[in-house]
Formats: C-alpha cells, sequence, structure tokens
C-alpha cells in the first residue's frame, strides 16, 4: 500500500513539473508577464474559495472559528515575512528579485502540497480505487495551481530553470505528506484544517497584496481588458475543475 501511495505522489508531481516545464519554455513568446500575474491571482482566488474553503468544511474536524482565525493568523504571518524581507534585504531601495514574493509563494506551494500528500494518502488506506480516483482528481487541480505558481517565480524574477528545479523540490512535500498519512494519520488528521487554512491565507495574501496590485499600474484601456479577461480565465479554470474533476 505504502508504494502505491508513493507512485501516486511521485506521478502527480511529474505531472506537475511537466506543467511548469511547458510553461517556462514558452511563456516569452507567447503571454505577456502581466498576463501570467493576472491568470495566477485568479487562480489563487479561486482556489481559495472554490476548492480549500467548500473542502475544509466537509472535514469531521472543522471548527469555524479556530479556521478563521487560522486563516486570519496565516495572512498576517505572511505580512510579517515581508516585512522582514524587506528591512533585511532592501532598506528602503527597489528589490528587483521580489524576495518576498518568492519566499511567500513556496512557503504556501510546500504546504498546499503536503495537504494534498494527506488526501491521497487517506484515500489509499480506504481502498485502491478511491486513492486512484482522488489522485486523478489532485492532478487535475494542481495542474493549474503548477502553472500558477510558476507564473508568480517568473514574475518575481527567477530564472526559468530555478523555477523548474524549485517546483520539483517542494512538489516533494507532497510524498510527505503521504508518508505522514500512512503512518501518522490518527494524529495529523485534526491537523488538517489548520494546513489548508494556512494555504488559503498564503493564496488571499499573494493574490490580493502582491499580485492584484501589480496589475494596478497599466493604463492602457486594451491591456486592463485583457488582464481582467485573463483574471477571469484563471478563475474559470479552477471553477470548472472543481465542478467536474472535484
Amino acid at each position: 500500500m505504502l508504494l502505491s501511495i508513493l507512485i501516486a505522489t511521485g506521478i502527480v508531481s511529474a505531472i506537475s513539473a511537466g506543467a511548469v516545464l511547458f510553461l517556462t519554455r514558452v511563456y516569452q513568446k507567447r503571454v505577456s508577464m502581466q498576463r501570467l500575474v493576472a491568470i495566477a491571482s485568479g487562480v489563487l482566488l479561486a482556489t481559495v474559495f472554490l476548492e480549500l474553503f467548500p473542502e475544509v468544511v466537509e472535514n469531521p474536524f472543522f471548527s469555524p472559528l479556530p479556521f478563521f482565525s487560522t486563516v486570519l493568523a496565516s495572512v498576517l504571518g505572511f505580512y510579517g515575512i515581508e516585512q522582514v524581507i524587506h528591512w533585511h534585504h532592501c532598506r528602503g531601495v527597489h528589490c528587483p528579485k521580489k524576495t518576498h514574493v518568492v519566499v511567500n509563494n513556496l512557503v504556501g506551494d510546500g504546504v498546499h502540497n503536503f495537504v494534498d500528500g494527506i488526501l491521497i494518502g487517506s484515500a489509499f488506506l480506504v481502498s485502491p480505487a478511491v486513492g486512484i480516483a482522488t489522485t486523478i482528481a489532485v492532478a487535475a487541480h494542481e495542474i493549474p495551481q503548477e502553472l500558477s505558481d510558476a507564473s508568480i517565480l517568473l514574475y518575481a524574477g527567477l530564472s526559468r530553470t530555478r523555477v523548474l528545479v524549485l517546483n520539483i523540490l517542494f512538489s516533494l512535500t507532497a510524498i510527505g505528506g503521504a508518508v505522514a498519512a500512512y503512518f501518522f494519520l490518527q494524529s495529523i488528521a485534526s491537523l488538517v484544517p489548520y494546513f489548508i487554512a494556512i494555504a488559503a491565507g498564503n493564496f488571499l495574501y499573494l493574490a490580493l497584496a502582491d499580485l492584484i496590485p501589480a496589475l494596478h499600474t497599466e493604463r492602457k484601456r486594451s491591456e486592463i481588458v485583457s488582464h481582467t479577461l485573463w483574471l477571469g480565465a484563471g478563475v474559470a479554470v479552477i471553477g470548472i475543475l472543481s465542478v467536474f474533476a472535484g
């Protein structure tokens, strides 16, 4: 059973890495960076409201006040991380590589992948059929999410090679979550809503504090309309997946 869980999470990680590799190959030629930022914003917001929140409400350990308090603490925590990074690395000058965006994105991506691993691992413990179905659903949702994460890292100034390497490294947290579910499911089950809360707070902060404000610098009407449509496309992708692959 453990081997099946590891294979499943490995396949999901490989699919995600393949999607990111595709993006890093074509983004400069076919899609402007601002449009990638717009669609990433839509994906992050839709993931919070159409995937993470509905998913956690169905969790038997969900309790509204502790959960949403953790979401709020997560938003404030990532704000604090951003301010510390600014203080240490910027000292009042422009930070060309947007280090705070990189750190916040990777932390959130790692937590989200860890939760995905827990979901896959716990599903296989129910039955192989449930495990396979869950793996397919997670993989379907993971592709736009990882494309969104890669877009954010590219926007932050990282090279395409570094984006791909970091994506692969942080996708391994899914394997950690799957192994934890296999060996310690009873111990960590009650913590799953709080992992989800941290990821939700991270996605909200990235979208609303870092990405969408970057779109406000555009003054050309046609580009503003284009960015709005791309943001809507990001929401639509997650919405469609939530309906058909949920």
